[in-house]
């Protein structure tokens, strides 16, 4: 399978996709944008930051409101016509394999719940991945995946130990640091009392986290 094939396997999307990915981005606002507050924007590089996987582009959003120049990429067309919808910057482009006339144009990537890059079950797809961020990597650059921990017994997605594993494997990348983070719902933040849940959320993480940030930096 070539890589520009491997998004192909992780499953379709369409006009109904975006209804829904809007609504489960939305209920998870406060958090996010607390997320980016307190943790996550002093690990981005300043200036150019390319989201993969956007769906329909809440954290393109999100890093232009904290001043960064940010465009969203999806390999799915109705999020990518979303995106510019909203007056967004979207690429229609596979993380698997970006242009090579991206080649070190941005100084951050950031990828959240990136399928091919959580994802083992598809040969390939990590590994093409790593190799697709660190071309479009500026020297010193930053890529930013935050990715989920799946429990149940045979499941297809990483554990920590794995993302480390494979990280390393590339030899593209060092570790900067890895966050723990969430053991509430999302979906209990309110404007009254989103800084205690995020607390909660921060510090509790370090028993039993739901995701973990892994911040690396381009070798």
């Amino acid at each position: 399978m070539r890589a520009g094939d491997l998004s192909a396997s992780f499953g379709r999307y369409n006009n109904a996709s975006v209804a829904t990915w809007s609504t489960s981005a939305s209920k998870r606002r406060l958090r996010d944008d607390l997320l980016m507050e307190v943790i996550l924007k002093a690990h981005f590089r300043s200036g150019r930051v390319l989201e993969l996987g956007s769906a329909t582009g809440q954290w393109v959003d999100r890093l232009s409101r904290f001043g960064f120049q940010a465009e969203g990429a999806d390999v799915f067309e109705p999020f990518v016509a979303e995106m510019r919808r909203h007056g967004l910057v979207a690429n229609l482009l596979d993380a698997t394999s970006l242009p090579d006339e991206m080649a070190g144009k941005f100084d951050s990537v950031l990828g959240v719940g990136l399928s091919p890059q959580m994802n083992k079950a598809v040969p390939g797809a990590t590994d093409a991945t790593y190799r697709s961020v660190h071309k479009v990597l500026r020297p010193g650059g930053r890529a930013i995946f935050l990715a989920s921990i799946y429990r149940n017994p045979g499941t297809i997605y990483r554990s920590k130990s794995e993302h480390i594993e494979a990280i390393n494997k590339s030899g593209l990348f060092k570790v900067e640091t890895i966050i723990p983070f969430q053991v509430l719902p999302s979906g209990w933040y309110r404007p009254w009392n989103s800084r205690l849940l995020f607390l909660i959320d921060r510090y509790g993480a370090m028993i039993r986290p739901n995701f973990y940030i892994y911040v690396l930096e381009k070798i």
